[in-house]
């Protein structure tokens, strides 16, 4: 009998068909919150990852003979490339000059959720390699019979790489941020780091929330009340209307009024108020906790407020991790700004397949060059950290992984 006999296949087209006990049960064994049946499930009830957006549910589960899931790999048929925040316009021009067909594409990510931890979910009592190539054909197979152009995993789980380049997969290195923590017993332990300008200029932007009387609440799980939801909604969209045709609004109203009820466990608001007024914040950002990642998503503010984005954002969730025994808190990606602030740029990666042999050779002979290019990107960054003993302390705020590439 074939391993694919062995179990049942089933190409699903919304998370709830599979029990949510059924999918956590994968999920709430690895690090990323963002893989977990409630934040999937929100992005679909809610209208944010739909046909309508561009974001068609099409997930890949494999079952055994007793209808308990074994393996799932959250996909999504995209129709476009926005929301993705990998830039594969090269890739866009090139096929339209070749007369190639690139929509629609199978995308492997939490929708607009850019931060590193995507794999595939696999019951830890099963051979992950082996199930993963088993995953990897079916999605082959579906992609050729269905004239999918290419199969592109993003944000994926570093040392995910590795497993999946043996399955002709090609890795693309992009630069994130991150922020290590080194055991700081407190935040100016954390200040101790910098250089003494930087660490000045610092506390020149904390001290100017205290001459405006601003104050910071960090609040979690049943602190967060419906109200702060709805303005958390009113910022996020207002944050994205600021960068016009490149603002990633999909996240709906809905989604935010569930995510108590859905997901409040796992939510971390950092809420700005003036400190005889708490009857509206001044700003807020929502952060992500699981086990000892802290990951920053969104955040907004009513009024422009001079250096309220690096206290919600950067410095109180800083503080939180350190008090809470966070290892490493994800501000998201973009924004030269984070260097000044304590982050350091780390590697990432996204996978690569293409089913049209033009496009795999492009692929083939140019993708290390693009990776070079984008580790000189995270040299350069990380040589003008304002870090004193600069060389020892990447040492140990890098990742491993960093080092072997």
């Amino acid at each position: 009998m074939t391993q694919k006999k062995l179990y049942k296949v089933k190409w699903i087209n919304s998370i709830k068909e599979v029990p949510q006990n059924e999918w956590d049960k994968l999920a709430k064994g690895i690090n990323t919150p963002f893989l977990e049946w409630d934040w999937l499930y929100l992005m679909e009830i809610s209208g944010s990852a739909t046909l309508n957006t561009g974001w068609v549910p099409l997930h890949l589960t494999l079952w055994d003979n007793e209808d308990s899931l074994i393996a799932a790999a959250p996909l999504y048929l995209k129709l476009h490339s926005e929301g993705e925040y990998i830039y594969d316009q090269i890739w866009i021009d090139l096929a339209e000059k070749m007369d190639i067909k690139y929509y629609p594409r199978l995308i492997g990510m939490s929708p607009f959720t850019p931060v590193m931890g995507y794999k595939f979910l696999i019951d830890n009592n099963k051979n992950y390699a082996r199930i993963t190539y088993l995953l990897v054909e079916l999605i082959d197979q579906f992609c050729i019979q269905n004239k999918i152009s290419g199969c592109h995993f993003l944000h994926i789980d570093p040392q995910w790489q590795y497993i999946m380049e043996n399955n002709s997969y090609y890795k693309w290195m992009h630069s994130y941020f991150s922020w290590e923590n080194l055991n700081y017993p407190d935040f100016n332990s954390f200040l101790s780091v910098f250089k003494s300008n930087q660490r000045r200029n610092i506390k020149r932007e904390l001290d100017a929330m205290a001459k405006m009387d601003i104050v910071f609440e960090y609040l979690t799980q049943e602190e967060i009340t419906p109200e702060l939801y709805n303005y958390m909604y009113d910022y996020y969209v207002k944050t994205c209307d600021q960068f016009g045709i490149w603002g990633c609004k999909y996240l709906t109203k809905n989604f935010f009024e569930e995510l108590y009820n859905r997901f409040g466990k796992r939510l971390l608001f950092i809420v700005a108020y003036h400190k005889n007024n708490k009857s509206k914040p001044l700003g807020m950002s929502f952060c992500v906790y699981k086990n000892d990642q802290l990951y920053g998503r969104y955040w907004g503010m009513g009024k422009n407020v001079k250096f309220l984005h690096f206290n919600v954002c950067y410095y109180n969730p800083i503080k939180w991790a350190i008090k809470n025994k966070i290892k490493r808190f994800d501000p998201g990606i973009g924004g030269d700004h984070k260097k000044r602030r304590g982050f350091i740029s780390i590697p990432g990666f996204s996978l690569h397949k293409f089913y049209d042999w033009r496009l795999i050779q492009i692929v083939r002979a140019y993708i290390g060059e693009y990776n070079m290019i984008e580790q000189e990107k995270i040299m350069e960054i990380n040589q003008a950290l304002p870090f004193t003993n600069k060389k020892n302390k990447l040492k140990n705020m890098l990742p491993p992984y960093y080092l072997i590439n």
